[in-house]
């Protein structure tokens, strides 16, 4: 049996920065479209990347704080984008980073000695 550990859901918070500068990076590393969004928690402005009908993650800009961007990843996505984040902005605040362990093993086998 062995054990993978990976993000499952990660928000970071990017300073001095234009959003639409963190949207257009993580759209051309993923090749993803970008649709407008809902503004949440005190950002105006979101904008949603999508590939293949799977959200990759939201950019959320417009907040009272100029030049203030929060990005969002969830699930799988999080296994693509957030080390393209990490790697190019990497003076980000991280607000929320859950991390998900799943197990690799042949249940049935192990199910009997439980």
């Amino acid at each position: 049996m062995s054990l993978a550990s990976r993000w499952d859901w990660y928000e970071a918070t990017i300073d001095n920065v234009d959003d639409g500068r963190v949207t257009a990076a993580l759209a051309l590393a993923t090749g993803a479209t970008v649709t407008l969004g809902k503004g949440r928690n005190g950002y105006a402005h979101c904008d949603v990347l999508e590939r293949d009908d799977e959200v990759l993650a939201q950019v959320y800009g417009r907040s009272a704080r100029a030049g203030e961007v929060h990005v969002t990843i969830t699930s799988e996505a999080c296994d693509e984008v957030v080390p393209l984040l990490r790697a190019r902005f990497p003076e980000h605040r991280v607000s929320r980073a859950d991390a998900a362990c799943d197990f690799a093993a042949d249940f049935a086998v192990l199910d009997p000695q439980t």
